[in-house]
């Protein structure tokens, strides 16, 4: 009976969230939310209205011309408005299982992308941000993942909201995608409903931004998640996948210099920068995950010096990549003592950097 009644009270919590949040962003909501799930919650106009929505925000030059800016590390802290503290108080709860069905049955995701795309600043803000994190908690249930890409005008929009430059946003769409692609590996459905997306040009150049240009390492990890995913979805091609982190690589071992130059690194990396090495942060010790589960899945490990599968006939660019790779994971060999997934990768990219040297040596 307790229970019963906890339900009740939850149920009710979420629906008065609900209706509040759909008057404060002006989304328009029938009159009567109290028990009328599935499409009566919702007008039939929504998707349209979604979509409206979303086609004012690519009209928005605003955004379009500063995408890719950064928005200053030390903004000031804004008290959240109404509307952002209702969807914050529905972000807290939306990652229990009642409150999931809750918001499938009630159609919460056209009313919550339309939110999205009349309430979010042109660069993402609190607002882009707790929706996307209510989305990435809504899509670990597969349900909700269906619906969520079954919605194409909610789905565009999440691949819109990549191009913010508000960290905490791209954060959270970072686990967003991570739950999502978790999903396409094995569910049809939702692989061909976002395979044209993550395919797009735009999608992985996009990617690349986000490795390289961002300096938040949680951002950067994230990402570095989805590209795991799309490893197993076979999105991209081996050789794009290597590029990809030997460029993330590059970036952390750039910004690791630039560190040390202005004495940032702590205290406990002093032995390892006299000793030749440099101290790992976390995006360096994910691009070696990403190359760990690369390497097994294509079945690329080393067998008694040996290439398995299709890296027997290795290309020069993969072999180029290799090599490049080792020599930047090198820099890092005290810091993974140990580390098995370390050990498994830098043995095989050792492997491909002497079929390098040799292959080199024979066309000279």
């Amino acid at each position: 009976m307790a229970d019963c009644q906890e339900h009740c009270e939850e149920e009710s919590f979420v629906l008065a969230l609900l209706r509040r949040i759909s008057s404060l962003a002006n989304v328009n909501t029938p009159e009567n939310l109290d028990h009328n799930f599935g499409d009566s919650f919702l007008p039939a106009t929504t998707t349209d209205q979604v979509a409206a929505d979303i086609a004012r925000l690519i009209d928005d030059e605003e955004r379009v011309e500063h995408s890719t800016k950064q928005i200053c590390d030390n903004k000031e802290e804004v008290e959240d408005t109404p509307l952002q503290q209702c969807l914050c108080a529905l972000w807290d709860v939306s990652s229990l299982l009642e409150v999931r069905r809750l918001l499938l049955e009630t159609s919460a995701i056209p009313l919550l992308a339309s939110c999205a795309a009349r309430c979010s600043g042109p660069q993402g803000d609190r607002t882009s941000e707790i929706i996307a994190g209510i989305f990435a908690n809504l899509v670990n249930n597969l349900e909700a993942a269906r619906a969520l890409t079954s919605h194409q005008p909610a789905l565009v929009l999440c691949f819109m909201l990549m191009h913010v430059s508000d960290g905490p946003t791209l954060l959270e769409l970072g686990r967003l995608f991570d739950g999502l692609l978790a999903h396409a590996y094995g569910n049809e459905d939702i692989k061909d409903s976002i395979e044209s997306h993550i395919c797009n040009d735009a999608f992985q150049d996009r990617v690349i931004q986000l490795l390289c240009i961002e300096k938040d390492d949680q951002v950067i990890c994230a990402w570095l998640r989805v590209v795991v995913r799309l490893v197993y979805l076979e999105t991209w091609t081996f050789s794009t996948t290597m590029q990809l982190v030997l460029s993330c690589l590059s970036c952390a071992v750039m910004r690791l210099s630039v560190q040390h130059q202005f004495g940032e690194w702590a205290s406990d990396s002093t032995e390892s920068s006299n000793s030749g090495h440099l101290p790992f942060t976390a995006p360096i010790s994910v691009c070696v995950d990403v190359l760990d589960h690369l390497f097994e899945h294509r079945h690329f490990f080393s067998c008694d010096n040996q290439f398995t599968s299709e890296f027997a006939a290795p290309s020069t660019t993969t072999l180029r990549l290799a090599n490049d790779i080792y020599l930047v994971l090198r820099l890092f060999e005290n810091e993974f003592i140990n580390n098995d997934a370390f050990s498994r990768v830098l043995a095989t990219l050792a492997l491909a950097s002497s079929v390098a040297a040799t292959t080199t040596s024979v066309r000279q």
